[in-house]
């Protein structure tokens, strides 16, 4: 008797971390059977999978968003779930040991709170700091005393940018007061950091680190930026850039599929 193939539900497969995830899916051994989900029917990602379903925005629905994606694993015998997007792993962090004790499937998420410090650039500051690992000088952009005491150590330019954002949106290089006085008062919610200005020294790490079996691996990137987004990138052997990796998985308690970046 045959066996059935593995089923695998990827979320958020209109935007590139759902392709790719899709992508890495079907280059593997495992050949499974995808589910590919996302709020926008026209999402790309559903014409390139073997089976697909519409799910309610996570963001703007959560409850409506976790009920429909247990019905669709458990309609569709799902074994693996990962998700392609940080909206969808924020609401379901919280409600994985319910879901997979409901549907049986694994949930490839981390720990709700990590989820939650890593997503603002503050609490991701005082994370790193914490375990020893060095960051720039950053300040709350709503605490006037720590933003005067930066601006002492480290002078003008500066980066003001979302505490929670991507992709450059809302990223501004300050030169001088007055114009950081206007970003800070027409902006909410930010940081304001020592600017770091080598720009052709921005990598990102991929590092795979398994509950069970430790790291499977890492892999280094030299980073081309447009639009605040990788464009071109090169592998790069470097030992130090890959302890460091190392350092801050282990440090904060990741595990599955973690992405970093550094200057």
């Amino acid at each position: 008797m045959a066996t059935a193939p593995l089923t695998v539900v990827v979320t958020g497969v209109g935007a590139p971390p759902g392709v790719s995830i899709m992508k890495a899916l079907r280059q593997s051994r495992l050949t499974p059977r995808i589910v590919g989900v996302d709020a926008d029917p026209d999402a790309v990602g559903r014409f390139r999978s073997d089976a697909t379903a519409v799910l309610p925005h996570a963001g703007r629905d959560p409850s409506g968003y976790l009920d429909a994606l247990c019905r669709t694993i458990e309609a569709e015998r799902a074994s693996l779930v990962c998700f392609g997007s940080e909206i969808e792993m924020l609401v379901v962090a919280p409600q994985r040991a319910a879901i997979e004790a409901r549907t049986g499937a694994h949930l490839v998420v981390n720990d709700a709170a990590l989820l939650v410090r890593c997503m603002d650039k503050l609490e991701t500051v005082e994370l790193l700091r914490g375990i020893g690992v060095p960051v720039p000088a950053t300040a709350d952009g709503s605490d006037a005393e720590a933003v005067d005491r930066l601006l002492e150590e480290q002078g003008f330019p500066v980066i003001v940018k979302p505490r929670r954002g991507s992709g450059s949106r809302g990223l501004h290089l300050i030169h001088d007061r007055r114009q950081l006085d206007i970003v800070l008062a027409h902006q909410r919610g930010t940081v304001v950091q020592e600017w770091l200005p080598s720009d052709d020294t921005e990598y990102t790490i991929g590092a795979y680190r398994s509950p069970r079996l430790g790291y499977i691996g890492t892999i280094v990137f030299r980073r081309q930026l447009s639009a605040g987004v990788t464009y071109r990138a090169t592998v790069e052997d470097d030992a130090e850039i890959d302890r460091l990796a190392r350092t801050v998985c282990d440090g904060i308690g990741a595990w599955g599929p973690v992405n970093l970046q550094l200057r």
